[in-house]
């Protein structure tokens, strides 16, 4: 579980690097925006090569 919640935090680590120019108090609000689309893409719709190439929510509803 420590190695997915590390690469989880690389991933988004890498992710807020991208959104630098965005985070103005301007564009706060858009920033936060595609951050959250992409939280959901990341854990409902990527399938992680670690998960067996499933999502991180489909393995939590099989194991909860």
């Amino acid at each position: 579980m420590k190695d997915l919640t590390e690469q989880y935090r690389k991933s988004l680590w890498r992710l807020m690097n991208i959104f630098k120019p965005y985070l103005t108090e301007t564009n706060l609000i858009e920033a936060n925006k595609r951050l959250t689309e992409w939280l959901i893409f990341y854990n409902f719709n990527r399938p992680h090569q670690a998960l067996d190439y499933l999502t991180p929510f489909s393995v939590l509803s099989v194991t909860s």
